[in-house]
């Protein structure tokens, strides 16, 4: 038998519970070496093996930056960036942030689950909520800090509080306010994510919750919003869901997590209310997550949807119709195994509101029908993150003018973030629309000609739509511009609204660059001869590496200050004297994107024959 740690009664029973509710065979290989076998000079080949949830979570063992699946695996931790995972109840949980407690706010089950991602006015939308007054939301997560002391000003009607973390420690208390402002600091010692928590309750008449950051002494405050925010996934299952009040993702989105299959949805001539719509038409949806991937291969998808679509897998637009109406789409493509990224948008113009995706066929048995949600993770894709904004002020065109008429609206994006293509939406009123140029102008000041003033006449209201890759790659944050100019003599109009479509790539990790595990000093027991060989049951995609050390002792208390050996790879053999006592260390590596897996570790070492 090999050796292992002790397990209790409950742990076993909750280990077995966790791999059956996954339903699905976990990634990596099993080593091919069991235990036994003798060699030339009689000796027993031994094998120590980690391979089970229960192995790998033995108090001690686990880095901040990994995660262990439910199914037994170790991998680097994820990321959602933009935002912190909020939750709410249609209750009021404390009156006085003084003296409320994070396990008082957060105890019983949540009515929802969504994103705090901007300060908010009015009943938070997503999480749940359906009372209109007496509610509760708590949001945490991390907030990315420069180095030394930032004043956060909290401003709540009715209550709120706000603390952070140095990783590892327990959490302050920064700011406790109520029917107005207070503030406090926290002094980061270095630059980096700090974990964070707030909770606002909400009594009756009007809402606000405010943060505002004052960085180092600054005068000038920025929000506590999306490109410093940061959650881990962790255990959550299904996708996050974001709506428009419109069919063509204009405006800043609503949020929520949706833990259903992804997706079969018939929304008939309704609207998903719970995330802002206000009518039965014209709006949007996106549904961003990661499917877990079991067997590498070709699969075949489909798409159903009522109006149009666009499906996006691990960055790529493998079906696009969004424009004309009902569409119905089989695709198929190539994936690896692991975590890849789904991205489906769908709009609703006028009728029945409809969304299906599907597994038609795949090399994987038994999948087959909608995405089961236990293999879903709410994780927005670093290839095909996307932010809107528009300006719908009515602006007149001067006539014959070459300035024309400009209007700007800012893209935050998120740290690092380039463009990847740019939608542009004009709508706009003239008496000769063949008298028009319209450019958009990226935040660098280069500008693109979008419509020469020598095509498309006519006149009176009209609505244009442009991709534009021009930009691609260049940064995405900014001060985004639209122009529009009017080059002949004795007509004039209105531009009615301009908004912008910002699909960006790249920008924060969606997994961490390491992780590491160190196991528990084992008992090899006495007389080992030597230690042989490593074995990693493991998914290792490009760009990614894990690798071994070890170090052995001859007492337990030993191991601590002995050198851990150089680092080995799956089949080598550490350059080590054997031991009673040995203790193991796995480092893993990611690009930000990809991740390697592992699913056992397991050390051959030799004892003489009995």
């Amino acid at each position: 038998m090999s050796p292992r740690p002790f397990r209790s009664g409950a742990l076993a029973l909750a280990t077995s519970a966790a791999l059956a509710a996954c339903g699905f065979a976990p990634s990596g290989e099993t080593p091919a070496t069991v235990d036994g076998g003798v060699d030339d000079d009689g000796d027993v080949t031994v094998t120590l093996r980690d391979d089970t949830l229960a192995d790998f979570t033995v108090a001690g063992t686990a880095s901040p930056d990994l995660v262990i699946e439910p199914w037994g695996a170790l991998a680097p931790a994820a990321f959602h960036a933009g935002g912190l995972v909020a939750h709410g109840v249609n209750t009021q949980r404390f009156t006085d942030p003084s003296t409320a407690t994070w396990a008082g706010v957060t105890a019983g089950t949540p009515a929802g689950t969504g994103l705090y991602t901007r300060p908010f006015t009015g009943d938070p939308i997503g999480v749940g909520l359906d009372s209109g007054d007496t509610w509760t939301l708590w949001a945490e997560g991390e907030v990315y800090l420069d180095a030394g002391t930032t004043v956060f000003l909290v401003d709540a009607d009715d209550a709120a509080f706000l603390e952070i973390a140095v990783p590892g420690e327990d959490f302050a208390r920064v700011a406790n306010a109520t029917q107005g402002l207070d503030d406090g600091e926290f002094v980061a010692g270095e630059a980096g994510w700090y974990p964070i928590r707030l909770a606002v309750v909400e009594g009756v008449a009007s809402t606000r919750f405010d943060v505002q950051l004052y960085i180092n002494g600054s005068l000038t405050p920025e929000p506590l919003a999306g490109p410093r925010l940061r959650s881990r996934v962790g255990s959550l299952r299904g996708a996050f869901l974001s709506g428009w009040d419109n069919s063509l993702f204009q405006g800043t989105p609503e949020r929520t997590l949706t833990t259903g299959s992804l997706v079969d949805a018939d929304f008939g001539n309704s609207t998903p209310l719970s995330l802002g719509m206000t009518a039965a038409d014209y709006w949007s949806l996106r549904w961003a997550t990661q499917f877990y991937v079991t067997t590498a291969g070709m699969y075949r998808l489909r798409v159903e949807s009522d109006d149009g679509h666009r499906l996006y897998v691990d960055d790529a637009l493998i079906s696009d119709a969004l424009v004309g109406g009902p569409a119905d789409r089989s695709v198929d493509i190539e994936l690896a195994g692991g975590w890849t990224d789904l991205v489906l948008d769908v709009n609703e113009n006028t009728g029945n509101a409809r969304a299906r995706l599907r597994v038609v066929s795949s090399p994987e048995p038994g999948l087959d029908g909608a995405l089961p949600a236990s293999r879903l993770r709410p994780l927005e894709p670093r290839g095909e993150r996307l932010e809107t904004k528009g300006d719908g002020i009515d602006r007149g065109i001067p006539d014959n003018d070459p300035a024309g008429v400009e209007t700007k609206v800012e893209i935050n994006g998120l740290p690092g973030a380039t463009v990847d293509s740019v939608d542009v939406m004009v709508a706009l009123n003239h008496s000769r629309i063949a008298d028009l140029q319209i450019r958009l102008v990226h935040p660098s000041g280069d500008e693109v000609l979008l419509r020469t003033n020598s095509t498309d006449g006519g006149n009176g209201n009209r609505s244009l739509r442009f991709n534009v890759a021009t930009f691609d790659d260049t940064p995405a944050a900014g001060a985004w511009g639209l122009r529009v100019t009017d080059t002949a003599q004795g007509n004039s109009g209105t531009l009615l609204d301009f908004q912008v479509a910002v699909h960006m790539a790249n920008g924060p990790d969606q997994v961490a660059r390491t992780a590491s595990f160190t196991s528990l000093v084992r008992d090899l027991g006495a007389g080992v001869i030597a230690i042989d060989t490593v074995h990693l049951g493991a998914r290792i995609p490009a760009g990614t590496t894990i690798q071994v050390r070890l170090r052995s002792c001859d007492a337990p208390e030993l191991c601590a200050t002995t050198a851990w050996s150089p680092a080995i790879t799956d089949g080598g053999t550490p350059a080590m004297a054997p031991a009673r006592y040995i203790q193991y260390q796995l480092e893993l590596t990611s690009d930000g994107s990809r991740a390697p897996e592992l699913d056992s570790f397991a050390l051959d070492y030799r004892i003489p024959a009995p």
